[in-house]
């Protein structure tokens, strides 16, 4: 059986009697269902009919002629739509329930796509597809895609769910620029770098939740100038180190300390400097945050997305590891591709499918970050001595916190 990273072009491999899979497998299923499924998503109907209607004669028939545009796109040759009807069907309907019509709402019986429905949708994308290629099949545009993807190392990524956490994270594709604004909104007259950093710092292995608390804990610490004695783990042993921070994860600790000390996570680099770096994800949350639209944070909720979380031994519990080097560059270069070929930027395709994953799997709600910080802020003080006041003339204090 052919890998997903080593995928000939499927007249090549036809020609070849290489018939392991169908091209609805090869090209909808796999690496270019994410493109097909945003394209044909959020664009309007290009050149074919939407034949959505109750009747039952007209929805088998919108069956048929969906799948035969679709093959003809696929640029299969000598392709029987019938021979291939039942498969994208079944397809279609087992994704289709997971997907919502409004992404603002959760997934209800009455707030998913119906089989038909995503069908057209797939067909608009595919459309769409080959007028922003300028004709070329989708044999073609998979071809282009494959030909160049990086080695993921011993994890082999996934991509059949990829759709449906991008088009239910739809309405926050513009995340990391709200997030921002948000931010800086609430702390008027605070440096954006020490902002941003120490946001991007305080989000490992936290919930939306988790993240906002921490977020104000280290900055109230970043300008109490007070240092502490705090034992963290390195290369296998305990050792003392003197810090502004406490109370937080090890990794935690040493990044704030550098960014306390005037490092910048989103320092001019571009993604292949940074790929020999540590604290790759974090370094890219701050960039996407500073406005780096080519950032894309890959943490734990990305590799799930592709099917490749891992588990560790954590302090005597199980927990998900964060991407090896290989695995990064792969999802990376990935998502850079689906975001050129979508005509979005990769910060915003990222954000779309991190949102949508963790709606799905998570009881923490990505999209109500900002309302979460400003539920923390209340009438306390925060360092008054160091800042104006945030929030209509409003001091905050996390005492309540603690």
């Amino acid at each position: 059986m052919v890998t997903l990273f080593d995928l000939e072009p499927v007249q090549a491999r036809a020609s070849k009697g290489m018939y392991d899979s169908s091209p609805i497998t090869e090209l909808l299923s796999y690496q270019l269902i994410p493109v097909i499924a945003y394209l044909g998503k959020t664009n309007i109907p290009l050149n074919h009919e939407r034949g959505l209607n109750d009747s039952n004669k007209v929805f088998f028939i919108g069956e048929y002629e969906i799948t035969e545009r679709l093959l003809q796109a696929c640029g299969w040759p000598g392709y029987d739509t019938n021979e291939f009807l039942e498969e994208i069907v079944l397809y279609v309907e087992s994704e289709c329930s997971y997907i919502k019509r409004d992404s603002t709402k959760k997934l209800t019986r009455t707030n998913r796509h119906t089989a038909l429905e995503y069908m057209d949708i797939l067909l608009n994308g595919a459309t769409w597809l080959q007028y922003l290629q300028e004709g070329k099949s989708l044999a073609e545009v998979h071809a282009a895609l494959v030909a160049d993807i990086p080695d993921s190392g011993v994890h082999t990524l996934k991509f059949h769910s990829i759709p449906r956490y991008i088009l239910n994270g739809l309405h926050d594709k513009r995340w990391y620029e709200q997030v921002s604004k948000e931010v800086l909104e609430f702390f008027p007259g605070f440096e954006p770098r020490v902002l941003f950093d120490i946001l991007a710092a305080t989000s490992i292995r936290a919930s939306i939740e988790s993240n906002t608390k921490k977020f104000l804990s280290a900055l109230k610490q970043f300008y109490a100038e007070e240092t502490y004695q705090v034992k963290i783990k390195q290369r296998d042993q305990v050792v003392v180190i003197e810090s502004t921070f406490r109370g937080f994860l090890d990794a935690t600790v040493i990044i704030l300390n550098k960014v306390k000390n005037g490092a910048s996570l989103a320092e001019s680099v571009d993604e292949t400097s940074l790929q020999k770096n540590e604290a790759r994800k974090i370094k890219n949350f701050a960039r996407a945050m500073h406005g780096v639209k080519t950032a894309i944070p890959v943490d734990i909720w990305i590799t799930r997305m592709f099917c490749c979380d891992s588990k560790r031994l954590f302090r005597e519990r199980w927990v998900s590891s964060a991407p090896t080097p290989k695995l990064y560059d792969a999802i990376y270069w990935y998502m850079c591709e689906v975001a050129r070929l979508s005509d979005v930027e990769p910060r915003q395709l990222s954000a779309m499918g991190w949102v949508g994953i963790r709606s799905e799997t998570s009881t923490s709600l990505a999209s109500q970050f900002g309302p979460l910080l400003k539920k923390r802020l209340n009438n306390g003080f925060f360092a008054s001595q160091y800042h104006p006041p945030v929030l209509n003339g409003k001091y905050f204090s996390i005492s309540s916190f603690k």
